[in-house]
């Protein structure tokens, strides 16, 4: 598959240069592996636009970067909301967990008190007492950190 530079800089109204730093050089020949690394740069530093044409490309949903994450997790720990719903309506499995701590994104948004992010991913089927690796729940996390808006939401979901 080939990418045109337009297309990852211009195209989407975000600074060149930024858009570099962010993404790395330009490159005509992408393959799927790079998809995916450039779709975890991409949720990462919250270019939206930038996640939908990877998707759009190829790149896959679930597939965790070198440190064992899933787009998704990043997404809701970091707050991305539209990010997040580009990724699910994309097949991202909303219970997918991490490498290594077994955390899923309902974890991750619970634990950063992304209050939107935990109602969505209920709302999208994810398993409100799913247990990380050490044995914690999105709950667990949720009390740990006083996230009183999550703590509501997955006490009403009977986690």
């Amino acid at each position: 598959m080939v990418l045109r530079d337009a297309e990852l800089f211009g195209h989407f109204g975000l600074p060149e240069e930024s858009t570099r730093r962010t993404l790395g050089p330009p490159v005509q020949t992408v393959d799927a592996e790079d998809l995916t690394r450039r779709l975890t740069l991409a949720v990462e530093a919250g270019h939206e636009s930038l996640v939908r044409l990877l998707l759009d490309a190829g790149a896959d949903v679930n597939r965790r970067n070198t440190r064992g994450v899933t787009p998704l997790y990043s997404a809701a720990r970091a707050g991305r909301r539209e990010i997040a719903a580009s990724l699910l309506g994309a097949g991202a499995l909303v219970d997918a967990s991490c490498a290594g701590d077994g955390r899923s994104a309902l974890h991750g948004a619970a634990h950063a008190g992304e209050t939107e992010l935990v109602s969505a991913l209920l709302a999208a089927g994810a398993n409100a007492g799913m247990r990380s690796s050490s044995g914690e729940t999105p709950l667990h996390l949720a009390c740990s950190r006083g996230r009183v808006g999550a703590v509501r939401l997955l006490i009403a979901a009977r986690a």
